[in-house]
């Protein structure tokens, strides 16, 4: 499968279920976990999702960054 084809599969199970992880596009697209990190990264630079750690996620749907001192206050 070219990476077109799986970049249009994982935008439509992102919209879908707001999450995906690396495992499971691994598993669906029979590719190395590598192949998929490439593949998000590249669609995260097109603003297609973000990236958070073992997937992706819709774009904007990451909270923003707290320090320990401010969640603390």
């Amino acid at each position: 499968m070219f990476a077109e084809n799986r970049h249009e599969k994982i935008a439509e199970i992102i919209k879908r279920e707001g999450a995906v992880s690396v495992s499971y596009l691994t598993a669906m697209f029979k590719v190395s976990a590598e192949t998929i990190r490439r593949d998000l990264l590249s669609m995260e630079q097109k603003g297609l999702l973000s990236r958070v750690r073992g997937g992706a996620v819709k774009p904007g749907d990451m909270k923003t960054y707290m320090t320990l001192q401010q969640r603390n206050e």
